[in-house]
């Protein structure tokens, strides 16, 4: 390329001279400038394609860098222990069957607090409203209606935000003694990483923790009537909430005892389902992440294995065939800044 531009360079200096000589002929200085005219754009394709050249060199050095930090990392992944791989990965491996024992506990434990607190605010419901003069009423009449309906939504929501408190510390159980015990050894494997894999492997990683975090948090976000949810609990809490609409619709004129017995039933049957639906989310979410650290640590030691099989001769190949791409490199780009830096007659 640069060829290129000193012969059009050369042939531009020739016009330059021919349009100077009072003896050219005017024939022959029409001409040169006809090939001025065509000369100067080649002279600008040139110094344009070198210059989109230049940008795209950049990624070509960002590879090399890349490369080089591969290089480094092999001698920081060769120095960590096997044997600390190797007990990490037991101790991984019995989290994972760890937690799915502590699922069914779970859901067991919030289960049954969660029966326990719904029966005592029935019972409210049931003295406050259904009992006159110590005597059961078997029915609520249209002035009452209003007002039970209204206490019930409420009762309902004080339940979910129970739910909601007990699940949250539930979560923060299973950080505090499942995840984060396992943080600081997993951070010191991926220090010793290329910057590019760690990035991604952070990525994967911190998105898991994120959602462990936020799972119940999101699930119990309420937005006027409704809720705002993800993992396809949404339409689960809605459906509890809106029970006291429902009975009230359809109730008529007054609310039964035996219309107010199923309500409240089918109230803790959705609870349930509830509570095993963020429960069961929970426990994947926290399981994958157990599982990819699995994955991680065993690629780990794969590539601990190759590293150490590696001679210090093949070692220092590698090093040096890193550095001469980056010369190679180096040498094109000094060519494309000559031609960029040098001024060609125009």
């Amino acid at each position: 390329m640069n060829e290129y531009l000193n012969r059009f360079q050369d042939v531009a200096i020739s016009i330059d001279e021919i349009l100077m000589l009072e003896e050219s002929s005017l024939e022959l200085k029409q001409s040169a400038t006809q090939l001025h005219q065509s000369i100067n754009p080649c002279i600008q394709e040139v110094k344009k394609y070198a210059n989109n050249l230049r940008n795209l060199l950049q990624e070509c050095f960002n590879n090399l860098s890349d490369a080089e930090d591969v290089w480094h990392s092999k001698q920081r992944i060769t120095d960590i222990a096997t044997s600390d791989l190797w007990e990490e990965l037991g101790a991984l491996s019995g989290n994972v069957f760890k937690l799915r024992r502590l699922k069914n506990q779970y859901k067991l434990e919030t289960l049954e607090k969660t029966k326990i607190n719904w029966h005592k605010k029935v019972t409210k419901l049931e003295q406050y409203f259904l009992l006159e003069n110590k005597n059961h009423k078997n029915a609520l009449n249209i002035f009452e209606k209003d007002g039970f309906v209204k206490h019930l939504r409420f009762e309902i929501e004080t339940q979910i935000e129970e739910i909601k408190i007990s699940l949250m510390y539930s979560t923060a159980l299973i950080i505090n003694q499942i995840v984060e015990p396992r943080i600081a050894f997993f951070q010191k494997c991926i220090d010793q990483l290329d910057q590019k894999e760690k990035y991604q492997v952070v990525s994967i990683f911190n998105s898991v923790n994120e959602s462990i975090k936020k799972l119940v948090e999101t699930a119990f976000i309420f937005k006027e009537r409704g809720a705002i949810i993800y993992y396809n609990i949404k339409y689960l809490i809605d459906s509890v909430i809106q029970t006291s609409d429902f009975l009230s619709k359809q109730s008529g004129l007054t609310i039964t005892r035996n219309q107010f017995t199923k309500c409240h039933e089918e109230v803790i049957e959705k609870l349930e389902k509830v509570i095993d639906a963020v429960i069961d989310e929970l426990f994947k979410l926290t399981t994958q992440g157990m599982e990819q650290a699995i994955a991680f640590y065993n690629d780990f030691l794969e590539r601990q294995l190759r590293y150490q099989q590696e001679t210090p001769e093949q070692r220092l190949a590698e090093k040096v065939w890193i550095y001469q791409q980056r010369l190679e490199i180096a040498r094109v780009q000094n060519g494309i800044d000559a031609i960029l830096n040098n001024d060609y007659p125009q």
